[in-house]
């Protein structure tokens, strides 16, 4: 799947028909992460930011799914693909704050962070995703974090390669 992909950047129908092709193609599930981006993001790709980012992200995953045939869909309550002959189509949401850790709760089968203290994520971002799964009656989505790693081999600098990989969010 894909860590995080920017929305505003793209149709739901062309994400999800991506993302369907990658789980058909591979036989296996394929998790499709969205976000919002950063309020400056959202001003230069939208010409104004969004003003309510994790509505936002819940109806583009709504969309996204829309495209992807229901065999091929996960059951909303068990996370578990509904015809196992095709890889299915899960949705996965950026979360760096509680608003979209709720969000992903109600709306999605993963919650994706980064850069994210262990602390951070049992006492503000997991409680609030299971908050959101217990509004809308579902199960609490899977929580993935992403570390960053590098090979270590003479010539690399791993300050340099850090900041390459995490300096705009800084």
């Amino acid at each position: 799947g894909t860590g995080v992909v920017l929305h505003p950047l793209w149709p739901p129908h062309g994400l999800g028909m991506q993302a369907l092709s990658i789980a058909r193609l591979s036989g296996h599930s394929y998790v499709a992460g969205i976000g919002p981006g950063g309020t400056e993001f959202q001003q230069k790709a939208l010409g104004a930011a969004i003003a309510r980012p994790a509505a936002a992200t819940e109806e583009f995953a709504r969309r996204l799914l829309s495209v992807v045939p229901p065999p091929l869909r996960t059951h909303p309550h068990s996370g578990q693909p509904i015809d196992p002959h095709f890889g299915a189509v899960e949705v996965g949401f950026g979360v760096l704050r509680p608003g979209m850790a709720r969000a992903s709760g109600r709306t999605a089968q993963w919650a994706i962070t980064w850069l994210t203290p262990e602390a951070y994520l049992r006492d503000t971002l997991i409680p609030a995703a299971e908050r959101g799964a217990e509004e809308a009656g579902v199960r609490m989505p899977r929580i993935a974090a992403i570390v960053h790693v590098g090979i270590r081999r003479p010539g690399r600098d791993p300050d340099r390669m850090a900041f390459r990989a995490v300096g705009a969010h800084l």
